[in-house]
């Protein structure tokens, strides 16, 4: 699945699914059986490098960029594959035990299987669902311009989404439909600029299908 989950979980066991302690992992958010028929270690290792390259290439220009390092970029990456890595991120975060709300862990929630396996396995989401973006909350963007957040968005009893904010743009992944608290852009937008001046960062998101919506321009108040 990708080598940041990998890294969490050892998938090659047929009877279940353990941490690299070999602790076994309950209730786990996917079908222990059609996970273990469709990807192997191979496949997981190939699959998680494609996956960490594509989100290193939007948060490389990204963070080069806000810190003055270039001046005009434009990249283009596979959407589909960027929302994987935005589940791989939340993945990541989820199993390890360090989402936390009111200090309490959150390990216990679940994730809904079947969106999680449309999205990993067949680039679905249901109408209203996948990749948004938007302006990141007040506390990250006054501690630190160039920072990297990830922020569960979750019911009492499922993680339903998940908030990755990088600079001055934060890119949601909503694994069902439900109505976000903030302005956001979306589902599947065709991409995003950055405007500072005579200073210009493009990020293309290249789909299977046309995009659910136009780019999003972001502008740096002078």
């Amino acid at each position: 699945m990708s080598e940041g989950i990998q890294s969490q979980i050892d998938w090659t066991k047929g009877n279940g699914l353990f941490s690299p302690s070999g602790e076994r992992i309950e209730n786990p958010p996917f079908s222990l059986a059609q996970t273990a028929s469709v990807l192997c270690k191979r496949h997981n290792e190939h699959f998680g490098k494609a996956l960490d390259v594509c989100g290193i290439q939007v948060a490389t220009a990204l963070l080069d960029f806000v810190k003055g390092k270039i001046d005009t970029v434009a990249v283009s990456v596979d959407g589909h594959d960027f929302e994987r890595f935005l589940l791989q991120r939340l993945c990541a975060f989820h199993h390890g035990g360090i989402f936390t709300s009111n200090a309490k862990s959150l390990r216990g929630l679940s994730m809904p299987k079947h969106e999680f396996q449309n999205l990993m396995m067949e680039n679905l989401v249901e109408n209203g669902a996948g990749l948004f973006l938007a302006i990141p909350p007040r506390h990250h963007l006054e501690d630190t311009v160039v920072g990297y957040e990830v922020a569960p968005i979750h019911t009492a009893t499922d993680i339903i989404g998940v908030r990755v904010s990088l600079g001055p743009v934060a890119f949601i992944l909503k694994l069902v439909k439900f109505e976000l608290p903030i302005e956001a852009w979306g589902p599947r937008p065709a991409g995003f600029q950055i405007v500072d001046g005579d200073r210009r960062l493009q990020i293309d998101f290249i789909w299977t299908v046309p995009p659910g919506s136009d780019a999003v321009l972001f502008t740096v108040p002078s």
